[in-house]
Order: C-alpha cells, then structure tokens, then sequence
C-alpha cells in the first residue's frame, strides 16, 4: 500500500462530511497481527535475517495489533484490498527499499 493513496482517499473523503463529524479513522484489516510477524516479513523481503532484540515487557505492553475499519466502511466505504505481503512490499518500493519492477505502461 502506497500511504500516500490512503491518505489522500481520506482526506478527500472526510472533506465531504459535516463539519460536527469525528474525523479520525482507523485504516486496517481488523485481523490481528503480532509485531514480531510483521518484523519478520519486512526482514525477509529485505534478504535480511530477522535479529530481534528483545527487551523486558514494559507495563502495559501490546503483543498484538488489530485496527477495525468498521466506522471508515460505514462513513466512506473504505474496506481493505491489499493483503499485508502486498501492502509491505508498496511500502518498501515507496520507501526506495526495493526496487520497482513494475512497467508503469502495462
């Protein structure tokens, strides 16, 4: 996923809502998702071997992840497309940290 198109999907979106709406929008899944998984498939992607360090739990720590897109379906018709393998490797692209292999004219 480009973040810039999401962005910009709900920038445009929620412009056109009443002023008294709650713009904030949570952009997921809705399935959960460790950190330590998705550590381990951007270091895969990057031909890299995933060496976590690993500190004490902190009060209060997070061991999953799970954003509902349920209010940015209902208010915008946002739903997820990219499954998180694709969505990694755009991020990456974007970010110079893989190459592009894409032909921009097919």
């Amino acid at each position: 996923m480009d973040p810039r198109h999401v962005t910009i999907y709900i920038l445009t979106m929620s412009m056109s809502l009443p002023d008294s709406h709650d713009p904030i929008y949570n952009i997921g899944s809705g399935k959960e998702i460790e950190l330590l998984t998705v550590y381990r498939k951007i270091a895969e992607m990057l031909g890299r071997k995933p060496e976590p360090v690993f500190q004490p739990d902190r009060l209060g720590e997070l061991y999953g992840y799970s954003l509902s897109y349920a209010k940015a379906n209902r208010d915008l018709g946002w739903q997820p497309r990219t499954c998180l393998d694709e969505g990694l490797q755009r991020i990456l692209i974007h970010k110079g940290l893989l190459p592009n292999n894409c032909d921009p004219n097919q």
